[in-house]
């Protein structure tokens, strides 16, 4: 689950930088869904229309968790508002996720309850404490010196303030304290989510907070989730503060000029420094773990040698001689490995979100999400399975989980989650035919299944947590381990009884119910068992160590089978003493702040339609300064600020995220005068339908313009040109650009293909008629009379207003990347395209263009190259335009591109760049300011071949070598998001140089400066 968040009020100060920002939108749902909302107390409900039932239970669970969670955080979820907090549900999707935004403000919960590693309470409770948590947390902005902040932008402060003061690692972190202490579950009392920070203080591994922080290029770290867990719930705890959380917010809104106050609020409770409060609160957890008493440790050996990279080798199965696994690491991405002999062979690119493998001796099953061709929140989860080497599909709709094989390989059992919000196990045939199913009970979610001879085994969770059931295919499913707060997983059986993971003792270990019920412990692990699998009487199963997530085989009959009750779990001291904290809290709490308006009368108003269209005109921010940004493909609204300046802006998005609008007005200097000029401006981008619409218009940036031909003529030479006059009036101009975002994604590639049509409009006009300047020829009587003068003379012709039509369609197949890979391995990409101006492709020169790019592996795992050529042909006209920039980069600050359009009708580039990443360790001197991860050194080439005409002739070639150095940091000053800071340098030369250098400048070095921030 994600806190979504946005800086574009920041857009001013780095727009001149190419700075980039997010208006959150998770994708589209559906196009053909129609929309209902009613109002709680406290929140207005939007959800697809039919889905009455599931939309109250959401409410309820919302409103219940309500005061809950507001008690350790000191604010209301939406106490600081007085209308309702919007809140959306998406049934669709193939993701299990929450969000909480700001601008719009809004609630985004995805239905689809996770189906691989849930933790041990309903889909819903969690959603309702952790989103509801930080609808809390961000109602700091609205408070105190904040207030008129608020007031000054609108909604998208908040969501720059969340980024700027508490951060990632404090939302989340406290949003997991929350779920931990209001719950008997929680990840905070799961096995696997501190698991890696047991393994690293064994090993001595006690990082600085900024190292666990910002990750590291070669080591491996848990996410910020974890980290703020740690964080927060061991200052809660080891110094007796359960309103730290509170405090740090209270004291933001007061000393909002302290950037960095976690730091000074840490040093506060505990009476140490920041770095030394941190290591005491690794070793409160360090010792906690060191006195457990969970062994002997299971006698096993690695299936292959330690890797020199963090790697999870998940999901094994038998296959022919060896072992089928998943493996992945921070240099490569998800693939399907065959081991043997301590060796691992790779066979398959794989998808990174799958459940474990499962074999009936034949087939490999699996199941696998699969989004839509064009719907970014609608997706199935198929069935599919490797035989003879090749991957095929089962299914190929709806959404099915965890295919567990019948030992003779007739029936597969899995689990489906229908759109409503219910979850059933369905019995297929092995041509993928529906044979049976059995839905869960209300409030049930069935998760993996197994097959014991004739009876299925299921697992599932209801509010009392993770339990165990059987089902003879007959009467319903009976419960033969009864829920509890644990986790449950991995589900294989045998003839001896069913065996599973679960996280009791504290980590995740291996377990065998008899058909009898009783149950054994098998395995004793350090640090958790995971996945496993049997061959004959081996065992092989993953377990996590400081390297990786590694195979280890072990003989079955050799475990030391322990028998154990199912009751008794562990006792988790920092989560029990978070849960005393909330109970005092409870007890002893004042009354919140609670500006918002309760619904008065009945529990819920009445369902009512929700319409899409409208929503366009949902203002939420606004600015008093212009900024201008440009949305153009990527779908999760990213935004690239281009300008800004001196005027006003507002903010438009509908709360579904299918209309993302603005309009602005600006005060800025005419380009072609010394006057300024009041301009309006308009964006619109609508993904509502099928085709994503972008529209877009300015009016008086400048004065409108009538070109004309010019032809100067003097004796037998004469030379053609376009001339402009400025004529009275404003300016205008507008665009639309639709495109079909295709998206075929599957199996670890990244599959799409995108048309594109766009037509752009303007009020400026061009004459198609003719101006002729006779220049006078030189007076053979010098000193007699008065100097020759021009004559010119003008033939009007038909007038047209300027536009323009490109068409376009880019495919690609790229293999997916690896976190320490600067290029996937593996890639090609292709566009072709045309750009003509109606009615004057006479005149103006139209252009077809191709381009191509690809990626191919380097000489290590996380080295790569790319390369890339882009060709374009103008048709015959006076005046050339390019459609697409073809120049080798070290010409950058040349006006070599205009001189291309101007003579070359034929251009083609070719460039190669090579990625080096160097990692020297992970350099956190200048932290908080900046972190380091690693340098990346790419050397490049670029070489461009044009023919020139237009008065010039023959052909030539140019080119560029050089590279560039740039450092990863993973924040810069306080902003948590990667920024790249380097140098470019190019060494320009060709057997064209001179030749285009008389015409235009060019130097034969360049060098530029590197500053990106990925926002």
């Amino acid at each position: 689950m994600h806190l979504r968040k946005i800086l574009p009020v920041l857009a001013a100060a780095f727009a001149c930088i190419g700075a980039k920002a997010q208006f959150y939108t998770g994708g589209d749902d559906p196009g053909a869904v129609r929309w209902s909302t009613f109002r709680s107390a406290h929140y207005k409900m939007i959800y697809p229309a039919g889905m009455d039932s599931l939309a109250r239970v959401y409410a309820r669970s919302l409103e219940d968790f309500r005061p809950q969670v507001s008690r350790s955080i000191g604010y209301l979820p939406g106490g600081m508002y007085r209308r309702p907090m919007p809140v959306v549900l998406h049934a669709f999707g193939g993701e299990a996720n929450g969000s909480v935004s700001w601008a719009p403000m809004r609630m985004d919960l995805y239905t689809l309850p996770d189906a691989y590693s849930p933790e041990p309470m309903p889909w819903i409770t969690s959603l309702a404490v952790h989103e509801n948590r930080h609808v809390a947390q961000l109602q700091f902005a609205a408070d105190g010196a904040f207030r008129p902040l608020k007031w000054l932008v609108g909604e998208v402060f908040t969501g720059a303030a969340a980024g700027i003061w508490p951060g990632p690692w404090f939302l989340e972190g406290d949003a997991v304290v929350a779920e931990t202490a209001l719950t008997p579950f929680g990840r905070g009392r799961q096995g696997e989510f501190l698991a890696y920070y047991r393994a690293a203080f064994d090993r001595g591994d006690w990082r600085n907070w900024d190292r666990w922080l910002h990750g590291s290029y070669r080591l491996m770290a848990p996410n910020h989730y974890a980290l703020g867990y740690l964080t927060l719930a061991g200052a809660r705890t080891l110094y007796d503060e359960p309103l730290f959380a509170a405090d740090y917010l209270r004291g933001t809104t007061r000393h909002p000029l302290r950037l960095f106050q976690s730091r000074k609020a840490l040093r506060k409770v505990s009476g140490a420094s920041f770095n030394g409060a941190f290591r005491e609160i690794q070793q409160a957890f360090g010792n906690e773990w060191a006195a457990e008493d969970r062994g002997p440790w299971t006698p096993a050996r690695p299936v292959t040698e330690v890797p020199s990279w963090f790697t999870s080798q998940t999901g094994p199965v038998p296959y022919g001689d060896g072992i089928l696994a998943v493996s992945a690491s921070k240099r490569k991405a998800a693939e399907l490995v065959f081991l043997k002999d301590g060796r691992s062979k790779p066979l398959h690119s794989f998808a990174s979100g799958t459940s474990a493998l499962r074999t009936d001796g034949s087939r490999i099953y699996w199941s696998e999400t699969i989004p839509h061709v064009r719907w970014g929140l609608a997706a199935t989860s198929r069935i599919r399975f490797l035989e003879d080497g090749k991957i095929r599909d089962l299914t190929r709709s709806g959404r099915l989980y965890n295919p567990a094989p019948s030992p003779d390989g007739r029936r597969i059992a899995v689990t489906s989650y229908p759109t409503d919000g219910s979850t059933e196990i369905r019995i297929l045939s092995q041509d993928g035919a529906l044979l049976q199913q059995q839905k869960a009970p209300a409030g049930v979610q069935y998760v993996e299944t197994a097959w014991v001879g004739n009876d299925l085994y299921v697992s599932y969770i209801d509010d009392n947590g993770t339990g165990i059931a059987r089902w003879d295919l007959s009467a319903a499913p009976v419960a033969v381990l009864q829920p509890g707060p644990v986790s449950i997983a991995h589900l294989a059986g045998r003839g001896d009884g069913l065996y599973f993971t679960s996280d009791r003792t504290g980590v995740g270990e291996i377990y065998r119910l008899s058909p009898d019920g009783r149950l054994f412990q098998l395995t004793a692990t350090p640090y958790g068992a995971s996945s496993f699998t049997f061959r004959g009487d081996t065992l092989y199963f993953s377990a996590l160590q400081y390297e990786g997530r590694l195979l280890q085989e072990a003989a079955l009959p050799d475990l030391p089978a322990r028998e154990v009750n199912w009751t008794d779990v562990v006792r988790w001291r920092v989560a029990e003493k978070l849960a005393a904290q909330e109970q005092a809290l409870a007890r002893e709490a004042a009354p919140l702040t609670d500006r918002s308006k309760a619904l008065s009368g009945g529990e819920f108003s009445e369902p009512r339609p929700y319409r899409k269209l409208p929503g366009i005109l949902h203002l939420h921010s606004w600015a008093p300064v212009y900024f201008d940004y440009d949305r153009i493909d990527d779908m999760s609204g990213d935004l690239t600020w281009r300008e800004a300046g001196v005027g006003a802006t507002a903010l438009f998005q509908n709360l579904l995220g299918t209309s993302d609008a603005s309009l602005g007005y600006s005060y800025h200097p005419d380009t072609y005068s010394d006057a300024w000029r009041h301009s309006a401006h308009g964006r619109l981008t609508w993904s509502g339908w099928f085709p994503v619409f972008e529209l877009a218009a300015d009016l008086n940036d400048r004065s409108p313009i009538t070109y004309i031909r010019r032809r100067e003529v003097s004796g037998d030479q004469s030379r053609s040109s376009l001339r402009g006059q400025l004529q009275d009036g404003a300016a205008f101009q507008a665009s639309v650009k639709a495109y079909v975002p295709l998206n075929f994604s599957s199996g670890g590639w990244q599959r799409g293909l995108v048309p594109q049509l766009r037509y752009t409009w303007s009020n400026d006009r061009f004459n198609k008629g003719l101006m002729v300047v006779r220049l006078p020829e030189e007076s053979q009587d010098e000193g007699q009379g008065s100097e020759p003068q021009a004559t010119v003379s003008v033939t009007d012709g038909r007038i047209l207003r300027m536009q323009t039509l490109t068409a376009s369609v880019r495919g690609y197949v790229i293999r997916s990347k690896a976190s320490a890979q600067e290029y996937p391995r593996w890639g090609l990409g292709l566009e072709t395209g045309y750009r003509t101006r109606i009615g004057l492709d006479d005149i103006f020169s139209g252009n077809l263009y191709a381009y191509a790019y690809g990626y191919l592996p380097g000489f290590t795992l996380n080295q790569g190259l790319r390369l890339s050529a882009t060709w374009q042909h103008q048709n015959a006209a006076p005046v050339g335009e390019n459609a697409v920039t073809v120049r080798p980069r070290g010409f950058a600050d040349s006006d070599l591109s205009a001189f291309l359009a101007s003579y070359a009708r034929e251009q083609m580039v070719l460039t190669a760049d090579y990625a080096i990443p160097v990692w020297v360790g992970d350099i956190s001197w200048f932290s908080p300011l900046a972190y380091i991860t690693h340098f990346v050194v790419k050397p490049h080439a670029d070489w461009l071949h044009f023919s020139l005409d237009r008065g010039l002739n023959g052909s030539g070639d140019l080119f560029s070598l050089g590279g560039e150095v740039t450092a990863r940091l993973a924040n810069f000053l306080w902003f948590p998001f990667e920024t790249s800071v380097g140098v470019s340098l190019d060494w320009n030369g060709g057997h064209s140089f001179d030749l285009v250098d008389n015409v235009t400048p060019l130097r034969h070095t360049y060098v530029g400066g590197i500053f990106n921030i990925n926002f």
